[in-house]
């Protein structure tokens, strides 16, 4: 274009044969040096306009290329590597900032993972339409106790579960046969209907987490599937498996969560799990209405893929546990052999919330819902433990107890099915106390931590200063 330009002046300036004065040959010079100064300008934005719009496309893909780096280096390095110590819970939760902001353009989302899945409500609560089917049509479980007698021996109890189809509804069957030394022995054949079946199916599992090990002490933690900078401060305090004090225990943290319909944090959670394998999923939808589907789902999982743990406790991820005490608690008890055991904080004859519209409306439960007038005695589901023998038994009564939102009271429903009273623990502490404080700390288990920097600063004190 330059070249063009000059050119054509070039041939006006020497064309004109009649204009030979010196002066007007100056004055076309200088008006074609104008010209080709202007074309050399426009055609050096013009390039220059080329050069910056190369440059920002580059920049940007430096920036992909840096995001990308930087989440792997983040996720993997601070839930993996890192310590307490060396990390401070802010960090954690910039790292999963950047799950959450980049994580779906990383990850090649198809438009399928968006449709979530159909659901409907019953009793309120989240059922898949299409699983309600999937309830099979005969599982059974077996109880074996030894209860002492008076002089003449001793009777063994034998309790045999089973869910059945009839043409009319499902039931559970439960046989029990007792039997003594030379008194022979009773059956007594009792039907259950099924009125809350559990047809969900686990989207994440680790079923060979507990596979070749004597646990002693298996730890469901109920979180929700954001809940990342909790989950991974409770793996490096009082969830950390290696317990210093107790390297000939056993114990296994998993992490239970419902399902999420956000494509991220769905993917951000199965990276985790990919990275920990100890997270359990089920296909119901995670909210505070079906905290009991979330319950009964770890019942599930302990009595299925970890039956042989000498004690589980369930505990919320705002809970803080001393790891120390509480297993020198349960040893003690391993030694007295206690069993038929559900301890926490226990709430006697409670009163269910019947004003909608109060300070109290959350625990809200209509008369059609618990016509009852007082609940059985429960214990708060911030944190409790239960002894082996009456995981499998809880999970197959909670078929038959219709189903409540409040998951602590749910669980003292079934617990009165089978006849078991839970037992009271001053160690199981609800009301705040001073995360600083030795006293706090030093209880079995404390409901006050609402933040993973509380967590921390808990874990910190019952280490150093007590």
């Amino acid at each position: 274009m330059v070249h063009i330009s000059l050119s054509l002046y070039l041939v006006l300036l020497y064309s004109n044969r009649g204009q030979t004065g010196i002066a007007m040959i100056r004055r076309r010079f200088r008006f074609t040096l104008k010209v080709f100064f202007i074309a050399c300008i426009v055609a050096g934005g013009f390039h220059l306009h080329l050069l910056q719009r190369h440059l920002h496309r580059a920049e940007r893909r430096k920036q992909l290329g840096r995001m990308t780096s930087d989440l792997t280096d983040s996720v993997r390095g601070q839930l993996v590597n890192l310590s307490v110590e060396t990390l401070a819970p802010q960090s954690v939760l910039r790292t999963f900032d950047l799950v959450d902001d980049v994580g779906g353009q990383l990850m090649n989302i198809s438009t399928e993972d968006l449709e979530p899945p159909s659901v409907v409500r019953t009793n309120g609560r989240t059922l898949h339409a299409e699983s309600n089917q999937n309830v099979p049509e005969e599982t059974k479980a077996q109880l074996n106790t030894a209860t002492k007698g008076d002089a003449s021996g001793s009777e063994s109890v034998s309790e045999d579960f089973r869910i059945v189809n009839t043409p009319e509804k499902r039931k559970v069957q439960m046989n029990t046969t007792v039997q003594g030394n030379g008194s022979g022995s009773k059956s007594v054949s009792e039907d259950l209907s099924v009125v809350n079946p559990h047809p969900y199916t686990f989207t994440i599992n680790n079923p060979d987490k507990c596979a070749g090990k004597h646990v002693f002490l298996l730890m469901i933690v109920t979180s929700s599937p954001t809940n990342h900078a909790q989950r991974h401060v409770i793996r490096h305090t009082w969830g950390n498996t290696h317990v210093r004090n107790s390297p000939d225990i056993t114990i296994v943290t998993m992490f239970a969560v419902g399902k999420t319909n956000d494509v991220i944090t769905q993917r951000a959670l199965e990276y985790e799990n990919k990275i920990q394998q100890d997270i359990i999923q089920e296909d119901f939808v995670d909210s505070y209405r079906n905290l009991t589907l979330k319950t009964v789902m770890c019942l599930k999982w302990a009595s299925e893929f970890c039956p042989k743990a000498r004690f589980v406790m369930k505990a919320d991820d705002d809970t803080f546990v001393n790891i120390y005490s509480l297993l020198n608690y349960l040893k003690n008890l391993h030694t007295l052999r206690r069993e038929k055991l559900l301890m926490g904080h226990v709430f006697y004859d409670a009163k269910p919330i019947r004003d909608r519209k109060g300070k109290d409306k959350k625990w809200y439960l209509s008369h059609k819902d618990y016509p009852r007038e007082t609940f059985p005695n429960y214990t708060c589901g911030f944190a409790y433990v239960m002894s082996k023998d009456i995981i499998r038994p809880l999970f197959q009564a909670s078929l038959t107890v219709k189903y409540i939102f409040l998951e602590d009271v749910y669980i003292g429903l079934c617990l009165e099915k089978l006849g078991i009273e839970p037992d009271h623990q001053v160690g199981f502490r609800t009301y705040k106390a001073p995360s600083t404080s030795c006293t706090s700390v030093k209880q079995l288990a404390g409901h006050w931590f609402k933040t993973p920097e509380d967590m921390t600063k808990a874990w910190d004190v019952l280490n150093k200063s007590c």
